[in-house]
């Protein structure tokens, strides 16, 4: 049985695979069959966990327990419950989905828990769905909506997804300025690429004017007595997603 934090059925996605389901699972009547699963949330990883379940019962009618109302519930990896409309799926209708994102650079551990409402009973489909977890400065995928980076402080941590790229400007330059741009991220994660451009009123992106593209775990990217402007710097990934923050010296 899975009825306990400490029996949570564990769920690891397998290698390449971003989706999956399992069907045909049952909620009961008692706390004591609550279902709990384990999820171990790789970095920089947004998973969504749904259940889809038809149910006959009107919530509001307390005799009629099957097929019933079926909650969702997320808790950390303390066990303590995860209490935002993100993370709680409460209503009152058929099927329930909450959303969960780790920005951090380690691995994050949390635990789903389905009960049956007033201990309702009703089968059900659990779907969990892994992908990229897109930052808080989404959407900045065009140098027109770059995130504007202050002097000399480091900004993060960002999340740069396979599909996506993110921009930024740097504070405008004065002729002969140094700039010292600093991409920092663990390449062990996955590489990420970046590129600064200089673009005039009216402007558009054409050949960049420093580039970072090693393998190791930053990318610094500088230019010495820099022609007056505004500067962007261009951040992509080469592999499926990693986290970095920047830091813009002028």
């Amino acid at each position: 049985p899975n009825n306990t934090f400490e029996t949570a059925w564990p769920i690891t996605m397998p290698q390449g695979v971003s989706t999956f389901n399992l069907p045909n699972l049952k909620a009961c009547t008692t706390i004591a069959n609550d279902d709990f699963f384990k999820i171990d949330v790789p970095s920089y990883t947004h998973i969504k966990v749904d259940i889809t379940f038809t149910m006959k019962c009107d919530p509001s009618n307390v005799t009629c327990k099957d097929p019933g109302d079926l909650d969702l519930y997320l808790y950390d990896s303390n066990k303590q419950l995860l209490s935002n409309p993100a993370v709680e799926g409460t209503s009152s209708s058929d099927n329930e989905t909450v959303n969960y994102k780790n920005f951090s650079n380690t691995l994050k551990t949390i635990y789903v828990k389905i009960d049956g409402y007033n201990q309702s009973t009703n089968t059900y489909t659990l779907n969990v769905a892994f992908s990229c977890a897109e930052d808080d400065k989404e959407e900045n995928d065009t140098y027109s909506s770059a995130t504007i980076l202050p002097d000399g402080i480091e900004k993060g941590p960002f999340v740069v997804c396979a599909t996506d790229v993110d921009w930024f400007r740097l504070p405008e330059v004065s002729m002969s300025d140094d700039i010292k741009v600093t991409v920092s991220f663990d390449h062990s994660k996955g590489d990420v690429n970046a590129y600064l451009y200089l673009i005039g009123p009216g402007g558009t992106p054409s050949t960049p004017v420093a580039i970072g593209e090693t393998t190791a775990n930053n990318e610094v990217l500088e230019i010495t007595n820099a022609n007056q402007g505004f500067y962007y710097l261009k951040v992509i990934t080469t592999s499926t997603y990693n986290g970095y923050t920047v830091t813009a010296d002028i």
